[in-house]
């Protein structure tokens, strides 16, 4: 029995990336694929009818290059779909802005990978980076969206972690989430690479970084946005322990890729089918190969009864309630 019936889809709109970050290899897509104009309505009603789509997070590559992606945000919008857009941050504009405001984007997240900006600029490889992301979320804290950083954990960072969400925070996000280190080769989205495997983090390195994520939680309370539950289940992955929250990929969480075919998720090859043709959704899935922040926590709630006490919190976390509040006020 799941307490939360809708189901989540991360859909990668492009292979391409203009940013050279040192935890993957998007960046060396020479001829970025990506789906046409005339399919968004299409794949928009298949995403509803099909996979009972909810929630979708937007993914890359690098999101804002690709071309139709105010279309995108806006036809799903249409079919009652929150809406999260995951950027590098560099080609944010004021125009970009407006056009997926108008659109009915729900929530912008952008990726900051440490408090000095050097760091970030070697990550990255964006001269500029930084500074420009402290203008940007000048202009976007005037909208109603809700703003997130995303830190991905990396050799870059690991002992930085604490400085880096406080400084995100500071800058004006709205609230901070973590991704851990993770590498896939076995699906369409490449994670990793040969040249410097950002993922070649010890265990006990990362149990250090969640024990301080979780000290950051009590610390910032809900501006840290994961669950005590999720943190305590990855430390369990992590220390080779039995997990309370298997993940629910391919039954309540899905992976779209750039060619429009589905899979359970980003790291296994199982394909379910393409979004435009037969699409087979599993039953009961239960899965713990991997730690994957943006399926595993939200796995969570399809638990059955114990993910009642989760979505509890869940419901009193103030930036949901803020998102809530924006959508109920946004002109229709």
């Amino acid at each position: 029995m799941a307490i939360i019936k809708k189901n989540i889809v991360f859909f990668c709109v492009t292979d391409y990336c203009n940013a050279k970050c040192k935890s993957c290899s998007f960046w060396k897509t020479k001829k970025p694929t990506f789906p046409k104009k005339e399919e968004l309505p299409m794949i928009v009603n298949a995403l509803h009818s099909k996979l009972d789509c909810k929630f979708l997070q937007i993914t890359g590559g690098e999101t804002l290059t690709y071309p139709y992606i105010s279309e995108l945000v806006r036809l799903a919008r249409k079919k009652g779909m929150i809406t999260q857009l995951m950027t590098n941050g560099s080609l944010v504009s004021e125009d970009t802005i407006k056009k997926l405001c108008d659109a009915g984007l729900d929530i912008l997240a952008i990726s900051i990978d440490h408090h000095d900006d050097k760091v970030m600029e070697k990550y990255r490889g964006i001269p500029g980076l930084p500074a420009k992301i402290r203008k940007d979320i000048k202009k976007l804290k005037k909208t109603n969206l809700l703003v997130p950083a995303g830190i991905c954990l990396s050799k870059y960072n690991i002992g930085a972690l604490e400085k880096t969400a406080e400084h995100a925070l500071l800058l004006g996000f709205d609230e901070v989430y973590f991704c851990w280190p993770i590498q896939s080769t076995e699906s369409t989205y490449k994670l990793g690479n040969d040249e410097y495997d950002s993922a070649n983090l010890s265990n006990e390195q990362i149990i250090t970084a969640i024990n301080t994520i979780i000290k950051l939680k009590k610390r910032f309370g809900y501006k840290i946005s994961h669950t005590y539950e999720h943190l305590e289940d990855i430390l369990r992955y992590y220390k080779s322990e039995k997990q309370k929250f298997p993940c629910k990929a391919g039954e309540n969480l899905f992976y779209l890729d750039n060619h429009l075919d589905v899979y359970r998720c980003m790291t296994l090859p199982d394909k379910l089918g393409n979004i435009l043709g037969d699409v087979e959704v599993i039953k009961n899935a239960h899965c713990e190969k991997c730690p994957l922040q943006c399926f595993r926590e939200p796995s969570i709630c399809y638990s059955g009864l114990k993910s009642v006490l989760t979505v509890a919190k869940l419901a009193f976390n103030r930036n949901y309630w803020k998102l809530i509040q924006k959508k109920c006020l946004r002109p229709r």
